[in-house]
């Protein structure tokens, strides 16, 4: 039998959120590894399986070091990092989460067959982004089309305030400190 995807759907994030979507799927056997493809990526997206913390597409020794890192509080990850790390999907990184990690990168879990599509678009990426995910056994395959939209944050709802001022003389130069905050920010789906 071929594998079978889990529906995944269309996502919606506004510009300069974070998304991240999973990409599971089943195989009648169990201890099939499948092969997982994503085209096209966006700019600035990754689609990693299961477990790669690091973000370089394999799952590895070094992604069970900087989970525990990161529970000892002497790393920092991004909560994209955090998601794909989750291999218990429990929402929390623990050092069961690197057990885990540092297990299935020596093969003694059995495959995942879990990616994770992750996104942070920019405020210049606003648009529609159709692309399609592929899981493979080698013989055959499933494959989903989806678009990511990613909604315009306009202008007006970008503010910018100043820190500090001075007053300056015409011909001079001078500096100040800004700051901005986003209004209408919602959330990604």
């Amino acid at each position: 039998a071929p594998p079978v995807l889990d529906p995944m759907g269309d996502k919606t994030v506004l510009e300069g959120q974070p998304l991240s979507a999973k990409v599971k799927a089943t195989s009648a056997s169990s201890s099939a590894s499948l092969t997982f493809q994503s085209s096209p990526l966006p700019t600035g997206a990754y689609f990693v399986p299961l477990g790669d913390v690091n973000l370089n597409g394999a799952v590895s020794i070094a992604d069970a070091l900087f989970i525990s890192q990161f529970v000892a509080g002497s790393r920092t990850l991004t909560s994209l990092q955090q998601k794909v790390g989750d291999m218990n999907h429990d929402g929390t990184l623990t050092s069961v989460d690197a057990d885990m990690i540092a297990q299935l990168s020596v093969g003694n879990l059995p495959p995942q067959n879990e990616y994770w599509f992750l996104w942070q678009p920019t405020y210049y990426q606003s648009g529609s982004y159709p692309m399609t995910f592929t899981a493979t056994d080698g013989t055959s395959s499933d494959s989903e089309s989806i678009t990511v939209s990613v909604t315009n944050i306009p202008q007006s709802d970008l503010t910018l305030t100043a820190l500090s001022s001075s007053a300056t003389t015409i011909g001079t130069s001078s500096s100040f400190s800004v700051s901005s905050s986003l209004k209408n920010q919602g959330t990604a789906s």
